[in-house]
Formats: C-alpha cells, structure tokens, sequence
C-alpha cells in the first residue's frame, strides 16, 4: 500500500481575508443548433480550449472541443459501444479528452469512461489486458502532461466507486487514502501524478488534494457549507472546487495550495456556480444558471480570451493549513447523505 505523511492539526482554524483578485468572465457560446442552456464546458487548456457537452435538437448528448467563442467547435461521438451520449470532461495541452458515455442500456451506473486522442482515436478505460478486460463504469476527468489522468470506477461487488489514475489510457493503480472511505473520486491530476478529488467519510462529503505524498482534507471555510468537492489540480499547485451552501445550490472557489489560500468564483446575478476545469495558466471553466463561462483571475484582460467582462475585485481567504484535517466541524458531520441533493435540475453532479 502507497504510504502517506499526513499534514497535522494544530489547534483551531484560523481564517483571515486575504488580497483582492480581479476577474474577468469570459462567456462560453454554445454550441450551434444545440438545445438552449445545454452548453457545459468542463475542461480547459493553455491554448484557451475548452471542451464539454452539448445536447441536441434530438435529445441526444454529444461531446464538443474547441475555441470559447465557438469559431472553431468539433464534436465527436463515443462509439465503442452501445451508449446514450458523450461527455468530455478534461482538455489538455496536447489534445487529449477525457470524459464518459452514458450507457444505460448496458445497465451502466454512470457509463464506458474514455480517452480520446488528437487523431480522434477512442481508448476505453478500463482494468485488465485484451483477453480479460473489465471497462470502468464511473467519469473520466482530470488530465495533465503526457496524458495522465484521473476518474473514478463503480465497483458492482463492494459496491463502492474507487479512485484511479491512467497514463495514456493505461490503469496505473488506484487512489488509496490513509483514512476510512466508500468513495473516493479522482478529479484533478498533474504531471507528477499528485491527485485530488473528494471522498466520503462518515456520511460527509471532503475535498482532498495529495501532493509529494502529503494527503490533505479540504473543507471550504464558510457555516454554511455542508459538502465540498476538488473538481481540479493544474501543474502550479492551484486547484479549483465546489461547495454546497446548505441551500441545494452548488457555489466555487480556487484553492492555492502554496499559500492556502481559496479564491471564491462568482457570476453575477447566478444562484450556483460550478467550476470543472483549470489550466496552467490559470483559466477555469465554470458553468451557472445564467450561463457557461471562462473564469479568468488575471488582472492583465490581454491573458484572457476575448469578450469578457470584468466581474471587479474579489476578496481571498487565507486559513491556517492545519485546517485542511478538521473533522470534527459542524457543518460537516450534520451531513447524513454521501450524495447530495440538488436543487436545480440544470447542475452537474460533480
């Protein structure tokens, strides 16, 4: 079993407000001949890419790649198999796409999880070699460097979905945690092959990071927040999450872990705001009720891509980094269900 330091807790958090960040909100289009609002953008690359979903005028869900302002949209099927749609997900330098199919009629929970390649080339994920190969049931997301990647997998006799890491659509192993889980969900991976994504424990829903071997719990640092989710972990040690305010409504934030340091996302005028993908460069795609967009915290707008709005300064928060292992708070243990409830039918189950 891989061996974990785990960072210590020392005492009460410790919460202050950090510097203003500004912001820029830079609006995704969707795609053309698409159902209205069906546009979702989940990954993002430093050539300012994203890619997603869209669903069409037949109802059926495609997955899409290309530039923001929708100049130059592809889409593409997952066709490996019977499948009700595509999802991509994760977007990196290169080209390559993570992402899912559902496959209901296959009696898939989620769906044939896959890697797709620059060519166009599908991989599906899975265990095994060709004379005994088990494909995963789960969501393929996070992707780096040399097409590392990360999702998790149900698995339909413990009935527990487990966390994984790929290179070039090869399983590598597991995420194992040094605590007690039933689920544990990769969601962002770099080029060293640290990983984070968010687990259950105790009925409670965690954010997690581990980088260098260090496992850290992340808990945004708000009363009300009642679930959190790392959705990202580019290659500067940011990540991007989201957290349940206590309302059914999903909101965002960045996370540096260098400074510990979380940066909350906000689109005006949305009642949720979910965050998906992050680049290296900073770029997050974030997705609301008013719209899908480019999340892009650089005060310098020539960084950004073009069409988007400045949203003003937005205030961090500094926490002490002993808090990142609290347990014990509230908020946290009130949750009874390991999934929550929400309240709009237009989010994305993380």
């Amino acid at each position: 079993m891989k061996r974990f330091m785990v960072a210590a807790l020392a005492g009460a958090a410790l919460v202050s407000l950090g510097a203003a960040h500004a912001a820029i909100l830079v609006p995704v289009a969707e795609f053309p001949g698409s159902q209205p609002g069906s546009t979702t953008v989940f990954g993002v690359n430093d050539r300012k890419e994203v890619s997603g979903s869209y669903t069409d005028s037949g109802g059926i869900q495609h997955g899409f790649f290309g530039h923001p302002d929708g100049s130059n949209y592809a889409s593409f099927d997952y066709t490996d198999n019977l499948v009700d749609g595509t999802v991509a997900r994760g977007l990196d330098n290169a080209g390559f796409i993570t992402g899912f199919a559902p496959a209901t009629n296959e009696g898939l929970l989620f769906g044939y999880e896959f890697l797709r390649k620059p060519n166009g080339t599908m991989i599906t994920l899975g265990k095994g070699n060709a004379n005994n190969f088990a494909p995963f049931d789960g969501i393929a997301q996070g992707i780096s460097t040399n097409a590392r990647s990360t999702g998790d997998y149900w698995d339909t006799v413990n009935f527990i979905r487990f966390g994984y890491t790929a290179t070039r659509g090869k399983y590598k192993g597991d995420i194992v945690l040094p605590i007690s889980t039933n689920r544990v969900a990769g969601r962002g991976i770099d080029k060293h092959g640290n990983t984070a994504g968010f687990f259950t424990a105790g009925g409670a829903i965690h954010g997690f990071f581990i980088i260098g071997g260090v496992f850290n719990q992340v808990d945004y640092p708000d009363a009300s927040a009642i679930a959190s989710y790392i959705e990202a972990l580019n290659n500067q040690g940011m990540t991007a999450g989201q957290w349940d305010d206590g309302t059914g409504n999903l909101q965002s934030f960045l996370l540096d872990t260098n400074t510990s340091t979380f940066t909350p996302i906000t689109v005006p005028g949305a009642t949720y705001v979910q965050v998906f993908g992050l680049s290296d460069k900073g770029l997050a795609t974030v997705n609301s009720d008013v719209g899908a967009f480019i999340y892009c915290a650089f005060a310098d707008p020539t960084k950004c891509p073009g069409g988007g709005t400045d949203v003003g300064q937005i205030k961090s928060i500094h926490v002490d980094p002993s808090s990142f292992l609290r347990y014990s708070a509230p908020a946290k243990t009130a949750v009874t269900s390991i999934r929550v409830k929400l309240k709009n039918a237009h989010m994305t189950q993380p």
